[in-house]
């Protein structure tokens, strides 16, 4: 049989945190659709577009889990215009490969999951496992402004 410690400040300490419980903020996933749309407008002519597209990307890059993914898939998909694939690796290049030896690039975070982890990567390792594999198709691109950053990615 154990007994407790009880002192003031544990006494204290306990009812805070149950006056003021953790709140569940969970980050949020990219959506694919939004990201498509806004890498559209980046390739834009119109500058009110392209401003506003480009601060969205940013904003996504900086908050959304699943951004740097998103970008990547949006790069190898052969359906996609060509200028919004080359778009897409640009963006994914300037922004992913500063992130992509940093396991510290996180987002404070908490979720009822795990309420203890209050971080959460931007860059996870599943989806670097995934745009590794993806990068591999990028050998054999016939364009030059696609292949190249992956080639560099691949060789990371």
């Amino acid at each position: 049989m154990s007994t407790r410690l009880t002192t003031p400040f544990t006494t204290r300490l306990a009812s805070r945190s149950m006056m003021n419980p953790p709140t569940a903020s969970v980050t949020p996933t990219v959506n694919d659709d939004e990201l498509l749309q806004t890498i559209t407008l980046t390739a834009s002519q119109i500058p009110e577009q392209l401003k506003a597209s480009t601060d969205r990307l940013k904003a996504l890059l900086d908050t959304h889990a699943g951004t740097y993914n998103a970008l990547h898939r949006v790069a190898a998909d052969l359906s996609q215009p060509l200028q919004v694939r080359q778009q897409s690796i640009i963006q994914f290049k300037n922004a992913a490969l500063s992130h992509w030896r940093s396991r510290k690039s996180v987002l404070p975070c908490h979720s009822a999951t795990h309420p203890f982890d209050h971080s959460f990567r931007l860059l996870s390792e599943d989806d670097r496992i995934q745009i590794r594999h993806r990068s591999f198709a990028f050998l054999s691109e016939a364009d030059d402004t696609v292949r190249p950053p992956s080639i560099t990615l691949v060789s990371r």
